[in-house]
């Protein structure tokens, strides 16, 4: 039986993610065209973000918005527990597949030019899990797109997830290669899931070649040993 991913892994992954991400650019580019990011960021910058009065004023009720959040959830818990009984059997597999739906068509949407940043034409520039991060950029790569489709529909289907997990992380590295510093950008908080879900399935399936290996060795070694005594004999 494979055993389960560790929170400190999943944790850590997390954390690395958002340490080595780079300035943070929101979604601009996604929503703006370039022109009007360029007219934008030489706008004087709005008067929430200059006053440090506001600024502690907005983080207190977004700190008591939080809380009173965390506050409810836990005496809604019972509650909450009470109406879904029935369901709770099943939501343990609910959230690995609505991620692995998710990331496959979003990827596959990406590469088919499906989720085309501002200005562009749908379906008509195939992008690398983001739409500012559009292949036709560099020359010579728009061949990404065919493995990112591949891959996407694997995970769709649910076929070979361990293998399409694979090529999710090639796809990052070839990406982090292409776009450089644009790409890792999105490191922190864009591919911080997509990450551990991916090294997630590995460690599971790592997990899980090490148990069938014991449960193999196990079978087949008093078999053997009887062999060698009979040898010996």
């Amino acid at each position: 039986m494979a055993q389960p991913v560790s929170a400190r892994i999943v944790l850590s992954l997390g954390v690395g993610m958002i340490l080595i991400s780079g300035s943070a650019a929101a979604h601009e580019p996604w929503l703006l065209t370039p022109q009007e990011v360029q007219t934008l960021s030489q706008r004087s910058v709005p008067e929430l973000f200059r006053s440090p009065s506001l600024l502690l004023v907005f983080a207190l009720f977004a700190t008591l918005a939080v809380f009173a959040a965390v506050l409810a959830g836990q005496l809604l818990r019972p509650t909450e527990d009470r109406l879904f009984r029935s369901l709770n059997h099943r939501s343990h597999d609910w959230g690995p597949l609505c991620l692995r739906l998710g990331l496959g068509t979003t990827v596959g949407m990406n590469a088919l030019g499906g989720l085309p940043r501002h200005g562009t034409e749908t379906w008509s520039t195939p992008t690398l899990f983001v739409p500012d991060m559009q292949l036709a950029l560099i020359p010579g790569w728009d061949w990404l797109a065919l493995p990112a489709l591949i891959t996407s529909v694997l995970l769709v289907l649910g076929l070979g997830t361990r293998l399409a997990a694979l090529g999710i992380l090639g796809l990052v590295a070839f990406g982090s290669c292409l776009f450089s510093l644009d790409f890792i950008a999105y490191y922190g908080f864009h591919f911080a899931a997509l990450s551990c879900f991916c090294s997630c399935m590995l460690v599971v399936a790592h997990s899980a070649l090490i148990a069938c290996c014991r449960q193999a060795f196990h079978r087949f070694c008093p078999m053997r040993l009887r062999w060698s005594g009979a040898w010996f004999k």
